[in-house]
């Protein structure tokens, strides 16, 4: 269920190598070179003294994020006519007029969705650890508590590390937000997805028809009070950190994430999931909200009761997130997902450019004085429009 030392170190020998074909079959230009120990030290210019966010874009050859952020929100400013205009004025897309709760607190609080575009290019070359799934099992594996990694497939071939039984979850080495997961079960030489019953071949002919690299890692069994909210899907808990100049991390808030009936089988808040606020000092969960805006204390589909209850082994929770930050300390900013089994929390994810529309649904994170400045001194927040809508 967790982590196997053995099949760990099968697996980071075997995956090293693999997942070089799978970032070069994504795109060359992200193919990582990972040297062991190297990324354990930061490198001299990142951290205080980092390379400008806009800088690092340009080096990549990205798009400005403004004017891809722009696109989206005139998609949007239809469904939004009254507000779309102002709304992005301030930096914000149209749609965040019903999500967030500017009656309530000033616009200046919250982080913008052009600056939060930005946040992509904190961790420099250190995101590859986070955006590719099989580096991050590799690396972070070796040292916590992790999904056991079963196989990666790619380039239509597949490298298994461990016999495939039982419940697994698919999914792209560079995912995001959910997309392309694919949950299924092993049964003998057969793979059960969907309710259809594939052999082995026909299950690997589907992902290669897919175009993407995947890796299969087994399900985690969810500690019963998690799975008591909503059963159909595995629930989890993301806690946001940030380092300061000192090397210090420390954790900026976190949110419960619970899936429901229309979220298609995962609990990420942008497919219809809820988030909850968690008091950090406890673990005590807060009100829900859905990206509608609506407010819950109950889950809308089980009836069972979330607001007020508290999240298991939250002590431990804090100090596995603790402990990934530590372990590579080039890393600056993080979201990190972890799934509560029954003896304990196990690291699934760490998010590079982690949302942050789940977290402020519940209020401003710069709010919170440590948090902005850290994203100050990161020149996030100097970030404005300069074209209008």
């Amino acid at each position: 269920m967790a982590r196997n030392p053995a099949n760990n170190r099968h697996f980071r020998s075997l995956a090293l190598e693999a997942v070089r074909n799978i970032a070069a079959a994504l795109n060359p230009r992200r193919l990582f070179r990972f040297r062991p120990g190297a990324l354990k030290r930061p490198s001299r210019v990142h951290g205080a003294a980092a390379i400008p966010v806009t800088r690092r874009l340009a080096e990549r050859g990205e798009v400005s994020p403004e004017n891809r952020l722009l696109q989206v929100a005139r998609k949007q400013a239809p469904r939004y006519q009254s507000v779309a205009r102002e709304m992005w004025r301030l930096g914000f897309l149209p749609s965040k007029s019903r999500l967030y709760d500017f009656t309530k607190f000033a616009p200046q609080d919250f982080l913008t969705d052009l600056q939060f575009a930005y946040t992509n290019a904190l961790n420099g070359p250190y995101a590859e650890l986070l955006d590719n799934k099989p580096i991050f099992h590799a690396v972070f594996g070796a040292v916590l508590p992790v999904p056991a990694a079963i196989a990666c497939a790619f380039g239509g071939g597949m490298v298994w590390f461990t016999e495939a039984k039982g419940p697994f979850f698919a999914k792209p080495a560079h995912g995001l937000g959910g997309m392309g997961i694919i949950r299924g079960c092993f049964e003998g030489d057969s793979v059960r997805l969907n309710g259809r019953l594939l052999g082995r071949m026909e299950f690997q002919a589907q992902l290669a028809s897919t175009g993407e690299p995947y890796i299969l890692t087994a399900a985690i069994e969810q500690h019963p009070e998690m799975a008591s909210f909503f059963p159909e899907t595995v629930n989890t808990v993301r806690v946001l950190m940030m380092r300061e100049p000192s090397g210090e991390a420390f954790v900026a808030c976190a949110v419960l994430r619970l899936g429901t009936s229309s979220s298609g089988g995962v609990d990420n808040f942008s497919k219809g999931g809820l988030s909850f606020w968690i008091d950090t000092a406890v673990g005590k969960i807060g009100q829900g909200r859905r990206k509608t805006g609506a407010i819950f204390e109950s889950h809308p589909d089980t009836g069972a009761p979330v607001s007020g209850r508290c999240i298991p082994h939250w002590a431990a929770v804090l100090d596995c997130c603790h402990a990934a930050m530590a372990q590579q300390p080039g890393l600056q900013y993080v979201g990190w997902d972890l799934v509560i089994a029954p003896d304990g929390p196990v690291l699934i994810e760490g998010n590079n450019h982690s949302g942050v529309h789940m977290i402020q649904a519940h209020g401003p994170l710069l709010a919170n004085a440590r948090v902005r400045d850290f994203y100050e001194r990161h020149g996030i927040l100097r970030h404005v429009p300069t074209t209008s809508l």
